[in-house]
């Protein structure tokens, strides 16, 4: 386990199981490759070991829980986002497999912040472009502009009411076309 410290290191090693329980409970919910599961478990265990804080109260269990289903769905995103573009290309298929047979990967050479930020950046792109010029301007100047809703609605000509309106059911529809591309898994 890569960047930890001493202590980081040790939590992980102690708490390894989790991995396999979590692999088992998410491999069986989401079904992906058990290699991408497994990834993204150990991914989310080395995070969980480095940012644990005691202190706070939680069991170290319960934390890593919550960080390998995050891990989980971010690689299931990831993985919808490339068969969204009309092809389907793993972030774990090697890419190069120098000959000691340790093999480099997409996702080693993708920094996990480039590809979350890329992920979450794809599905807005794709649910910005399913609202019509109206839900558009509300959600950006009520968001953007941190313009009240009574002030959209002086400078559009409505009611505060109609702006409340029409952001609901942008932000509703924006959100409701996320879920479905999140589940064309």
């Amino acid at each position: 386990m890569n960047k930890l410290t001493p202590s980081q290191q040790k939590l992980a090693e102690k708490h390894i199981k989790l991995v396999h329980t979590a692999i088992s409970e998410f491999y069986r919910k989401y079904p992906n490759s058990y290699e991408e599961t497994y990834d993204a478990c150990i991914e989310a265990l080395v995070k969980a070991a480095r940012s644990f804080d005691e202190s706070k109260g939680f069991k170290f269990s319960t934390y890593y829980f919550l960080n390998a289903k995050h891990e989980v769905f971010r690689m299931i995103r990831d993985k919808n986002v490339e068969k969204r573009k009309g092809h389907t290309i793993s972030l774990h298929t090697p890419i190069f497999e120098p000959k000691n047979g340790a093999s480099v990967k997409l996702y080693d050479l993708i920094g996990a912040e480039d590809r979350y930020e890329f992920i979450e950046k794809e599905l807005l792109k794709h649910a910005w472009a399913k609202l019509n010029e109206t839900e558009k301007r509300c959600i950006y100047l009520s968001f953007f502009e941190n313009k009240t809703q009574t002030e959209i609605g002086k400078e559009l000509g409505i009611s505060q009411a109609h702006v409340s309106r029409i952001i609901r059911r942008g932000l509703e529809k924006m959100r409701s076309h996320i879920e479905v591309l999140e589940g064309s898994a």
